[in-house]
């Protein structure tokens, strides 16, 4: 599963599936090797691949150290790649709009 921060891939159009948001929590450590980030980041891959999305763009986190636990939110958004000349339409605004 294609997992990237930017809200484009190049030479890709994509159509907004809906937004995702993974969890984990695992004792203290802020290192991207804690897994704490591999459950969060494996939350919202299961969840993309049961909408059958082709990527996850948008991808951040957001962390929380309480109790010596660190608590994981990663966040994205599910899409789907559109091939546009099978399509007949672009998107605008959120809206199809046929040429």
């Amino acid at each position: 599963m294609l997992m990237t921060t930017t809200h484009t891939i190049p030479g890709k159009q994509l159509e907004v599936i809906k937004p995702l948001h993974g969890y984990g929590h695992m004792f203290e450590s802020i290192s991207k090797s804690n897994p704490a980030f591999t459950f969060a980041e494996l939350d919202i891959e299961s969840a993309a691949l049961k909408l059958k999305a082709d990527a996850v763009v948008g991808m951040n986190y957001s962390t929380v150290v309480s109790n010596g636990i660190l608590m994981v939110h990663a966040y994205g958004t599910a899409v789907k790649f559109v091939d546009e000349k099978k399509a007949g339409f672009f998107e605008w605004f959120g809206k199809k709009i046929s040429r």
